[in-house]
């Protein structure tokens, strides 16, 4: 890892998005085994969710290494601040709210006018998997 090899945590930043060392133990909550297990086309390439957790521990493990080699850390939200400070508690954690595409920023939503809908999962991995 380049982080590890600089050896230089003090002059060292790495910009998160996602912490899969947070998340990947639930990453098949509330999904049936033989949900887990089975293979479909639309998931041959990448393995069945069971195989999907397991590289996602493995990118998790990798992002721990990473910030405990690390002095500063970039993120947007006080979850990630208080995730990778848990990991290392001597990073310096930066704030950078990333701008987002136009048409985030127009418009009104308010709850009450909104067409209410069921969701099973934000993460694209369970897409089609209905709970």
């Amino acid at each position: 890892m380049a982080a590890e090899e600089f050896n230089n945590p003090e002059k060292t930043v790495v910009n998160i998005q996602g912490l899969p060392s947070f998340y990947w133990m639930h990453f098949n909550d509330g999904i049936p085994y033989r949900e887990l297990k089975r293979f479909t086309l639309s998931n041959i390439a990448r393995g069945n969710l069971l195989q999907q957790a397991e590289k996602m521990k493995r990118r998790g493990m990798t992002e721990i290494s990473t910030i405990k080699a690390v002095g500063h850390v970039i993120g947007r939200t006080d979850w990630d601040e208080a995730c990778t400070k848990e990991i290392n508690p001597k990073v310096q954690y930066h704030f950078c709210n990333e701008s987002l595409r136009d048409s985030f920023y127009s418009g009104n939503w308010e709850y009450q006018n909104c067409e209410k809908e069921d969701c099973d999962s934000a993460y694209s991995n369970w897409q089609g998997i209905a709970i």
